[in-house]
């Protein structure tokens, strides 16, 4: 019982778009999609990132990854997150540094992105993808609801202001 509390309480505190510690704690389980096209579900329930960043800072971003359905057990995948706005720029977490896959199938994970002192201020979206090279597009298909899809096998997971360096 202690533990089903404990639970609920992590889950009204995701629920909050802002904490009030300048961090953005977003709960996108109402953005998942019950029949992935695939049959098997890949999706970011959960994150936590600042509301903002300097550009020259490092970014930190936890996720929470969840995968649903029949999945190999031994399959994982590179990550890629896209900061796409005013300018873009994608960074890549290799599958050997990254246990986004099927044996993780709940998995808070933590990722650092260092952002060029020289990035453009601006407002920019969060996206991700996972790449899969047996896939002819060559990217998993996430699990979320058509209008989160930003091209290329992105998806839309959050939003972040990028300030410039002072």
């Amino acid at each position: 019982m202690r533990y089903f509390l404990s639970f609920l309480l992590l889950l009204s505190l995701l629920s909050a778009c802002n904490s009030g510690t300048g961090r953005q704690e977003i709960d996108l389980t109402e953005r998942t999609i019950a029949n992935p096209a695939d049959g098997v579900g890949h999706y970011v329930y959960a994150l936590s990132l600042p509301e903002s960043i300097a550009a020259g800072e490092t970014l930190e971003i936890q996720m929470d990854w969840r995968t649903v359905g029949p999945a190999d057990m031994r399959k994982r995948y590179d990550l890629e997150m896209r900061l796409n706005g005013p300018s873009t720029k994608i960074y890549r977490v290799d599958k050997s540094l990254n246990t986004v896959g099927e044996a993780n199938l709940v998995n808070w994970i933590n990722y650092f992105f260092d952002v060029p002192a020289n990035f453009p201020a601006g407002s920019y979206s969060v996206e991700v993808r996972l790449l899969d090279e047996t896939r002819v597009e060559g990217f998993v298909s996430l699990g979320f609801q058509q209008d989160m899809a930003a091209g290329d096998g992105f998806w839309r997971v959050a939003e972040i202001e990028i300030e410039a360096l002072q």
